[in-house]
């Protein structure tokens, strides 16, 4: 069976480790932080209580889900499957009875299956606003879908071809209007969102880098000045939006100093990445 561990970020210590069966493809925290669901390739979403590690729910399914993603009032889950379908799915908190505080996960109401892409959903995000939500796919496509409605975006908005292969991760900047991919083509791609999705002849900015091999991961800086990418090449690049280039901040460059001290990190400053000492693993 799959295991997802929890650590102290401040001393770096496990805190406890969660169980479940089949690989564990995706975690997610609720945004306030006192639930957390764990996709996998058994078919469900379990949902856990972090600060205990007590399941609370469990979400079963037919096919292996991939994806899974919590609205910004944690109301909502969407997930992303195998047979590439995006299901959206009412899991409100249900009320704790000594404080009245929503600290659980209702049972998991189903409100709707999108279909559009051809293979695996490895990824889905909402944007800030609660007004997209982003799938991304094996079949190259990233998709927009109105939250709302759970349709669609409007005029040809809602379909982004550009990579040249799958795309593994996606990730909406802090105001909403920057949407970040990434694939196995070793791209990152920057789309402008308006308000009905991507203009049909809009094309995305494409940064390419040092990158060597896929990049699996993309997360965006709270102010949306830089983002992080995690590649295949076993590295983690900072890249400034400003500048439109890989750059290391000097907080970032200190935090990475002391991850090499402490794990057996290199960093190499000319490509600016970290990269796993393979005698550590």
């Amino acid at each position: 069976g799959g295991t997802v561990r929890l650590w102290d970020p401040g001393t770096g210590r496990e805190m406890r480790v969660l169980r479940q069966g089949g690989a564990v493809r995706q975690v997610a925290f609720r945004p306030d932080g006192r639930v957390l669901a764990t996709a996998g390739d058994d078919g469900s979403v379990r949902f856990w209580d972090p600060a205990t590690g007590k399941a609370l729910r469990r979400l079963a399914g037919h096919v292996p889900v991939l994806s899974a993603c919590f609205s910004r009032d944690g109301s909502r889950l969407v997930t992303g499957t195998q047979d590439g379908t995006v299901e959206f799915w009412d899991v409100r908190a249900t009320a704790d009875a000594a404080d009245g505080v929503g600290v659980g996960v209702g049972e998991p109401r189903l409100l709707g299956t999108l279909s559009g892409h051809a293979g695996p959903v490895w990824a889905v995000a909402y944007g800030p606003d609660g007004r997209w939500v982003g799938s991304a796919g094996e079949d190259g496509t990233v998709r927009l879908w109105d939250a709302a409605t759970r349709a669609a975006a409007r005029e040809g908005g809602g379909v982004l071809s550009a990579h040249e292969g799958a795309v593994w991760d996606l990730a909406f900047g802090p105001d909403g209007r920057t949407l970040a991919t990434v694939g196995s083509d070793a791209t990152l791609r920057l789309w402008d969102v308006g308000a009905d999705g991507v203009a049909p002849d809009r094309r995305p900015l494409t940064l390419r880098g040092a990158v060597n091999g896929a990049i699996w991961g993309v997360r965006f800086r709270p102010d949306g000045r830089r983002l992080a990418t995690a590649g295949q090449d076993r590295a983690v690049r900072l890249w400034d939006l400003s500048r439109t280039r890989a750059t290391l901040s000097e907080d970032a460059r200190a935090l990475l100093a002391q991850a090499e001290r402490e794990s057996g990190l290199r960093l190499v400053d000319d490509d600016i990445e970290v990269a796993a000492n393979p005698a550590k693993y």
